[in-house]
């Protein structure tokens, strides 16, 4: 679909109208009455855009990682930590007869 970019005026007063290419979004009727827009991209709009769907999966996977790797973390660090001598007190060995 052609819609209006931009308009110049140049110096005899005249207006230069600059034209664009815009992939226009289509809505897609599903069999349950619902409608849902497709979107179009590329030169000729031959190509349907994906790109919310690939940065919206990328950027959970990315943030899951994240979390799991800094829980694993904070695992390995507490598991290094030495405990303090108070619980050894109440630990006895056996006692001599």
């Amino acid at each position: 679909m052609c819609v209006l970019k931009s308009q110049t005026k140049e110096v005899d007063s005249n207006v230069v109208d600059c034209w664009s290419c815009k992939c226009a979004k289509p809505f897609h009727l599903n069999a349950d009455g619902t409608t849902n827009a497709i979107y179009w991209t590329g030169p000729a709009c031959q190509k349907k855009d994906i790109s919310m769907p690939f940065w919206l999966l990328a950027g959970i996977s990315i943030m899951l990682i994240s979390f799991v790797s800094y829980g694993i973390g904070l695992l390995i660090s507490v598991g290094d930590t030495e405990l303090p001598s108070v619980l050894g007190a109440g630990v006895s060995s056996a006692r001599p007869k």
